[in-house]
């Protein structure tokens, strides 16, 4: 095992970055990974930046999924409240990426679940929506074959 590759962070998916702002870039240097440096111009984008670079460099195939890695970031010097701006900037980010996915596999099942002739009542218990969302979709789908 490699310690000056981060070996114990790959095989935990667990990485340690120190944050700075340097001029007009965020800049990123992964622990466990030395000469790992990322440069953005948002925290967003450092987010995203950092984990493609740690994937580049522990798994250039892209077999591993990129959410089975942790991220703990480290902004050192920058004010306390800066790092909870940070910190929830980020993980706004993911959580708006994620919804976006879940919005076209609730959509997909909503189309799955009419089309087999379910009811808007059941449909809206399965999948936690309301009864308006799912006639809202049987309506699009009845406009779509006139």
């Amino acid at each position: 095992m490699n310690e000056a590759r981060g070996d114990g962070a790959i095989e935990s998916g667990v990485f340690h970055v120190t944050v700075s702002f340097e001029g007009e870039w965020w800049m990123a240097r992964v622990a466990e990974l030395p000469g790992v440096v990322v440069p953005a111009t948002s925290l967003p984008e450092l987010d995203e930046m950092v984990r493609g670079a740690i994937m580049m460099s522990i798994d250039p195939g892209g077999v591993r999924p990129l959410d089975s890695m942790v991220v703990a970031y480290d902004y050192g010097g920058l004010s306390r409240l800066l790092q909870l701006a940070a910190n929830a900037g980020a993980q706004r980010a993911r959580i708006v990426e994620a919804g976006v996915g879940l919005k076209v596999l609730l959509r997909a099942a909503k189309t799955a679940l009419v089309d087999e002739g379910y009811s808007f009542a059941d449909i809206s218990r399965l999948l936690g929506l309301s009864t308006a969302e799912v006639a809202r979709l049987r309506e699009l789908r009845d406009s779509d074959g006139d």
